[in-house]
């Protein structure tokens, strides 16, 4: 198999997120490889342009773009095509501040447009906020929301009280607390699988033959707590940029 994904052209996927990078290829529609990193992004690329036969770039950014980045992208063989809010994408967003909607929110709702033909789409990614999109089939986009997310939540705890600690995300997680790590874990946990899961009961009801999508906070096995089919695809942002990297290939043999 590795010989194979060796001697076709794949696209490769670089999505800049506040607290790190990943780096996905993709071949036939499908990734094939992923790396994330907090750091060392540019050497990350390099390494994986020089081991595949790359055809097209497509990245985009909400956190900090590391230094020398930009730089060498632009030094590359192949056509790179960065996603921003102003790029032109395959569906309609009515955003009253579209500069500031993030690049990987419209990445995930390309890809769930895309992938859900003749449905309305809630879109929901559980990442360093978590945040709802609500498309209408094949497209315009009607609004969103934002919410804290896990780590956010748990730093907000310790900031604004004299006592209660900063703790990690990962740990015991029972029904309901034992001291202040679990009490405080369960809170944040058990708290935004029930708002996750109101949030989707709520959206259903103000908008009929809704499919909705979960991408990001696997640690919170999010579909086990909302009722109805949910679709959830870690790589719902890396398939939105790869997409952008396809319509950029059928453009330019439109032009050819």
């Amino acid at each position: 198999m590795q010989l194979t994904l060796t001697l076709l052209t794949m696209n490769q996927i670089i999505d800049i997120g506040n607290t790190r990078s990943k780096i996905v290829l993709f071949c036939d529609g499908e990734p094939q490889e992923t790396v994330a990193v907090a750091s060392g992004l540019c050497d990350v690329v390099q390494q994986m342009c020089a081991k595949y036969p790359v055809e097209v770039i497509a990245w985009s950014a909400v956190g900090r773009i590391p230094d020398g980045f930009e730089q060498l992208l632009s030094a590359m063989d192949c056509p790179v095509v960065r996603l921003e809010w102003n790029t032109p994408i395959s569906f309609n967003h009515k955003y009253q501040t579209p500069e500031g909607m993030g690049a990987d929110r419209v990445a995930a709702d390309i890809a769930a447009v895309a992938y859900s033909p003749g449905c309305n789409v809630l879109v929901i990614d559980a990442g360093t906020c978590i945040t709802y999109d609500l498309l209408w089939a094949d497209g315009p986009y009607i609004g969103g929301n934002i919410a804290p997310g896990m780590q956010m939540r748990l730093q907000a705890m310790h900031d604004h009280t004299a006592a209660l600690p900063l703790i990690s995300a990962q740990g015991p997680l029972p029904d309901y607390g034992h001291d202040t790590d679990t009490a405080m874990r369960c809170g944040v946990v058990w708290g935004m699988r029930g708002e996750i899961a109101a949030e989707v009961e709520r959206y259903k009801s103000l908008i009929p033959n809704l499919k909705v999508w979960i991408t990001g906070g696997d640690e919170l096995n999010l579909a086990e707590y909302v009722k109805g089919e949910v679709n959830v695809d870690k790589y719902l942002v890396a398939r939105g940029l790869n997409l952008v990297c396809e319509e950029y290939l059928q453009r330019t043999k439109i032009v050819q």
